[in-house]
């Protein structure tokens, strides 16, 4: 059914348009003017199903509270049962907890629900850069593969099919972590136990996980730096030339505030005991489809190519962005207010003895541009009352490729997110809310602004959305305005939708709090739509189709 929110939303004729923050991010920006509502995807990684929260106690907040427990430090001994990646969050930059990482692996196997959210997708195939034959067919099994069989049936070995190889189109990067907001902050701060690890899955043209793909890794193992002030959360995926390739054939894993090389390479899982494994392959906690190797002797504890792109020029931060400017590759650090860029180099060294990567030159300075445009929209009045935690948008997704008056540029999604104090009286709910807009820049330096969007919110899993019900959270959402009133939200505070939704200076949006994108790529079959990637209060992640020609309106207003 067609929502009333139609493309006369923005008219160039008509006058300045404010817009509510979910008027503009679910009614308009998801609807198609012909079809509709268009279905978003939510995943839920199969090698982990065992470990998600229980479906039946999606309203017991109780439950919920009491699992907390378990992730104190003087709980019922979770803090002696999680050690390698489980930190302190009053201790951040200490060593992890723990001696034997053998017995670590196995405990942390089997303890909290673990959630998956905060994912991006890694499209093989696009018009804007072209994978190797050598990184194609190491990620996509062909490796492995007979390709003189085309089905399962013909085959008389363990090796993929042609079919099984060429139906991989994309490579999907999880957070997955035991700390969720699916009920909000409930008053409490994060865990003393921290768990987050890499989740890793290969889906298919249709955006479904492939089966037998996924894997689950503790990714902060490979990384022994002392530097480590923080656990690694929100990984990106990129790739880049080589010095023997045109072609991008070598993978790049961002996490936080480090960049380091890796190789991805399919298995088959019944086959993966029986593989030999270099000293650089991070050990898989579930599944067993995937293998990932550093470049490097990083689990050895060197550092030889192991990046730490923060320094005083660069701050520590995980809302950083790599884009490539013909063939020049650039970290954006701020998106806006002002937009600042710093060349960075992805070209690893030639000869396997230099073992010395320098992602900076000792010279290299910051691309600042401080061209500003004003909103293409206005938000609701109460948004002069918010008081935010950056003094400008903080990064959030880039970028894609898009066409505006004959011109070439790029686009990203940027975040705000309100402090703990404001203006005006907020209760808890009300803060660390998060609202997003639209960005395009030229793509070359000095990277100038020449739009910006207006801000909204992005929204709910809808039902219809395929693998809702692979989610315990994701198709459970009330109905938005019984929700505003139901009488279990208000001994945690008044009036808010029981699993966490935006409120504003005492307005409800129908939006999560936490919509956080993390991916905007386009979708590999047709460079018209795009795929926005983001974490439902990072509880479950959801991935929605959207039209350029929607974003473009959005951004210019029209």
């Amino acid at each position: 059914m067609l929502v009333n929110v139609p493309s006369i939303m923005f008219s160039q004729d008509s006058a300045r348009r404010q817009l509510r923050y979910d008027d503009a991010g679910v009614e308009y920006l998801t609807t198609d003017d012909v079809n509709g509502k268009m279905r978003g995807t939510i995943y839920a990684l199969p090698s982990i199903r065992h470990r998600h929260y229980p479906q039946n106690e999606v309203y017991n907040v109780s439950y919920f509270l009491e699992q907390r427990k378990f992730m104190t430090a003087d709980g019922n001994g979770a803090s002696k049962k999680i050690p390698s990646s489980g930190t302190s969050s009053n201790h951040r930059g200490k060593k992890y907890i723990g001696e034997n990482k053998d017995e670590v692996f196995e405990n942390q196997k089997n303890s909290m629900h673990l959630f998956e959210y905060n994912h991006m997708l890694f499209p093989l195939y696009s018009k804007h850069y072209r994978l190797s034959e050598k990184l194609l067919n190491q990620i996509t099994g062909r490796y492995d593969c007979n390709c003189t069989y085309e089905t399962s049936e013909d085959q008389s070995n363990n090796a993929f099919t042609k079919n099984e190889c060429d139906a991989v189109r994309y490579v999907a990067i999880f957070r997955v972590s035991n700390h969720a907001h699916c009920f909000g902050d409930l008053g409490l701060k994060s865990p003393d136990v921290f768990q987050n690890y890499l989740g890793i899955a290969l889906l298919d043209k249709n955006l479904t996980i492939i089966e037998g793909s996924d894997v689950v890794m503790d990714i902060n193992q490979a990384f022994l730096s002392k530097r480590i002030k923080n656990q690694l959360q929100d990984c990106q995926l990129l790739s880049a030339p080589t010095h023997y390739s045109q072609d991008h054939e070598q993978l790049f894993l961002l996490c936080n505030s480090y960049l380091t090389p890796v190789l991805l390479r399919r298995r088959r899982p019944e086959l993966q005991s029986k593989l030999t494994s270099n000293k650089n392959t991070v050990k898989n906690l579930f599944g067993n489809g995937l293998e990932l190797s550093l470049i490097g002797d990083y689990l050895s504890g060197q550092e030889q190519k192991q990046t730490f792109l923060s320094s005083q020029l660069v701050p520590e931060a995980k809302n950083m962005h790599i884009f490539a400017c013909k063939t020049q590759f650039y970290l954006e650090i701020w998106p806006l207010s002002p937009h600042i860029v710093r060349e960075i180099n992805l070209l690893l060294p030639s000869n396997s003895n230099d073992r010395v990567y320098q992602p900076f030159s000792e010279t290299e300075v910051d691309i600042v541009s401080k061209v500003d445009y004003p909103l293409s929209f206005d938000p609701p009045d109460s948004y002069r009352a918010l008081n935010f935690e950056s003094k400008q948008p903080r990064g959030t997704a880039c970028c894609i490729h898009m066409s505006w008056k004959k011109s070439h540029v790029l686009v990203g999604i940027a975040h705000e997110r309100t402090a703990s104090t404001a203006k005006v009286f907020l209760n808890r709910f009300e803060k660390a809310s998060y609202l997003s807009q639209f960005y395009a820049f030229k793509p070359y330096p000095p990277f100038d602004l020449v739009m910006k969007s207006g801000y909204f919110c992005f929204g709910w899993a809808e039902v219809d959305d395929v693998g809702c019900d692979n989610q315990p959270f994701a198709c459970e959402v009330e109905n938005f305005e019984d929700s505003i009133e139901n009488p279990i939200t208000k001994i945690f505070g008044g009036k808010f939708p029981l699993h966490n939704g935006l409120m504003l200076v005492n307005e409800a949006y129908n939006c999560p709090k936490i919509q956080f994108a993390t991916g905007i790529v386009e979708k590999s079959d047709d460079e018209d739509i795009v795929l926005i990637s983001y974490s439902v209060n990072d509880c479950y992640p959801r991935t929605i189709q959207v039209s350029k020609d929607k974003i473009l309106d959005m951004l210019a207003g029209q």
